[in-house]
């Protein structure tokens, strides 16, 4: 076999195709776990290209492994080469290239244009040219879909041959090499039209910098993508390499990389392996998960522990060093490159010898200390009952930020450790705040991030003193919904009619519940064990409330939303009963014995089994209805507010 590396412009540059054989299986990448990754790497690179000449050397993006046995070609047949493994990533590069071929038509930008038709179409002497024009031919199953897609020339033209599945909240937009054409194309012409894409009032940017963007895209893809080509000869057996490649063996982590280039450089500046490794790594291989059942007779290693983080799965290890990453590094770091950022940030400093590497060590050490305690947080003290809450709130950008204030507390630098508690507070607030007013938290990476760039220099030296003050300055210095932390108008009005629970996030419902209640407990909380973990979101008026709670005869006085629209007795209770109002805790046994009986039953039961505060209020209430729903929400807001004050 021979071994290439070839970037994407010399893979479709070349006077060639790529067949997929009938028995692949079909194209199967989607958005949420491929194509958004994957943008994110274009944008990136393309993105550096922008900086201009003083940028920093940009490196490869290694697409992974292709797998190629050629073909026989006889006559005027043109030469091919069949993917036996590779096919997904090799279908999905030259559907970009055909989407940005298409975007560039759309902009009259020609010579781009002119470019991309070489490199996603064969032109002169060929046997089939309806075929053999494409640079890639799928398998079977795809021809045909494939041809509509690439043949089509514009957006609008592809859209209309795929349109959109179902109507109403069903509605779904096309997968496949339709959905990939369609998320690329609209994704690089965001990139190519807006100076952002997420913006409340977008800017367009000007033909000059639409022309530079669509060149440097193109630019990127060309020469900065690059694959290792596994050409096969004819003795050799594809099957074997396919298996050797994708079936056998477990794959290297991120964190297996890493620990090998540390170690690697620190044998190279003279350190002790062995006592390195026991005193600042060993922790990451050895440590076991506590108070869980044992398996095998040892409890799972804690720091291979996979945890849902966005859209993918990954072990605490390589999530630890994603967030050490960005915060050393005060930026935002891909995850899927997460070794390559790692070298890149461990070289930036030149280590002459072990003594300049050791505070980097430590300083590992030190942050996989706390990082750990985000997993199992002591809530029996105030810091630790603040990050369990964090954690409820499943907002893992702030974790860099959290790294640097309680690194910072805990090495005796510029923060007070006693700080700390009211700092978190703030955080949890402005989280809080934002989830009952439903607002997106598709800018936390941006606004976590500029704080911890505020708080340090270019060196990442802390500046100036830390304390709870200057964290809730910089939180209320943000303004527009994107960002902001509401007020408390706003947060009173969505406590009180927001139908929070039917937008999902029950772990974060169940949280605030619980916060309310251990507040109202007061300090008697030390004396009641109340595991908050095992109990379970109730509506007092079911879901399901027409079998026992039907509307009275004359309907209830219309009540008005925020956007002044009217609503009928239903779609009122239908709402209200999804409000904080409506909501409590129970225990999961008394949650199924109650959950649609009448509100006579409900309370009898509910009043005789649980302690809870929150249920506490219902023992002298006798009927349950919009008009104590309203009252009960405005009850539990007043609590609200002394937790999470602005």
């Amino acid at each position: 076999m021979e071994v290439t590396k070839p970037t994407l412009g010399e893979l479709f540059g070349q006077h060639r195709r790529f067949t997929v054989p009938m028995y692949q299986r079909q194209y199967v990448w989607s958005a949420d776990d491929h194509w958004s990754y994957l943008w994110d790497d274009i944008k990136r690179k393309t993105e550096q290209l922008l900086i201009g000449e003083n940028r920093e050397p940009i490196a490869n993006h290694f697409m992974g492994a292709l797998v190629l046995l050629p073909g026989h070609a006889a006559g005027q047949r043109l030469s091919f080469k069949e993917v036996i493994d590779g096919q997904q990533r090799l279908t999905t590069m030259q559907v970009i290239l055909i989407a940005l071929r298409d975007l560039a038509e759309a902009l009259s930008i020609s010579d781009v244009a002119a470019d991309l038709r070489r490199v996603t179409l064969n032109e002169g002497r060929m046997e089939n040219p309806e075929v053999e024009k494409w640079k890639v031919w799928p398998t079977e199953s795809d021809q045909v879909t494939f041809q509509r897609v690439v043949s089509a020339g514009t957006r609008d033209e592809v859209s209309g041959r795929f349109p959109v599945r179902g109507k109403g909240r069903r509605r779904t937009p096309p997968d496949g090499i339709p959905g990939a054409y369609l998320y690329f194309y609209d994704a690089m012409q965001n990139f190519v039209t807006r100076l952002s894409d997420d913006d409340e009032n977008p800017v367009e940017l000007t033909l000059e910098d639409r022309c530079r963007r669509v060149n440097e895209l193109l630019t990127a893809l060309q020469n900065y993508f690059q694959f290792v080509c596994i050409d096969l000869e004819r003795n050799d057996d594809p099957q074997v390499i396919f298996e050797a490649l994708n079936g056998r063996g477990a794959p290297l982590l991120p964190s297996d990389l890493i620990k090998n280039f540390v170690f690697q450089t620190t044998r190279q500046a003279g350190g002790q392996i062995t006592q390195m490794y026991e005193q600042y790594w060993r922790q990451f291989d050895d440590r076991r998960v506590e108070d869980e059942d044992e398996q095998n007779g040892e409890a799972p290693r804690f720091w291979k522990v996979e945890e849902k983080q966005g859209r993918l799965t990954r072990p605490r290890i390589d999530l630890f060093l994603f967030h050490f990453l960005q915060c050393k590094r005060r930026n935002e770091v891909l995850i899927t490159e997460l070794f390559r950022e790692f070298k890149d940030w461990w070289s930036a400093t030149p280590a002459a010898n072990i003594a300049a590497l050791t505070p980097r060590l430590a300083n590992l050490k030190v942050e996989s200390d706390i990082f750990a305690e985000f997993f199992v947080p002591n809530l029996r003290t105030v810091t630790g009952y603040h990050i369990g809450n964090l954690r409820s709130l499943d907002t893992s950008t702030i974790y860099p930020l959290l790294l640097l204030l309680l690194g910072e507390a805990r090495r005796n630098g510029q923060l007070a450790i006693e700080e700390i508690p009211s700092i978190l507070k703030h955080i949890e607030s402005y989280l809080v705040r934002r989830f009952v007013c439903n607002l997106t938290p598709k800018k936390y990476n941006y606004v976590f991030m500029q704080l911890l760039k505020n708080l340090c220099d270019e060196n990442g030296v802390i500046q100036g003193e830390i304390n709870a003050d200057r964290i809730r300055h910089e939180l209320t210095s943000h303004t527009g919904l994107t960002v902001e932390w509401p007020s408390d108008d706003a947060f009173r009005s969505s406590w009180l009619t927001m139908p929070i629970y039917a937008a999902g996030r029950a772990t974060t419902i169940k949280m605030i519940l619980s916060a309310i209640d251990r507040a109202r407990f007061g300090e008697a909380i030390e004396n009641i064990q109340v595991n908050y973990e095992n109990l379970w979101i109730e509506h007092v008026m079911p879901q399901k409330w027409k079998q026992h709670w039907p509307l009275p005869e004359v309907a209830a006085p219309q009540a008005e939303t925020d956007n002044d629209d009217m609503l009928d007795s239903e779609e009122r209770r239908n709402v209200l009963l999804h409000t904080f109002g409506n909501l409590t805790l129970l225990t999961k046994k008394l949650n199924q014995s109650v959950r649609n009986s009448a509100y006579f039953t409900k309370k009898s039961e509910i009043t005789r089994w649980s302690a809870l505060q929150l249920n506490v209020y219902f023992q002298n209430i006798n009927e349950w209805d919009e008009a104590r729903i309203e009252t009960r929400g405005l009850d539990l807001f007043q609590t609200a507010l002394q937790l999470w004050p602005r």
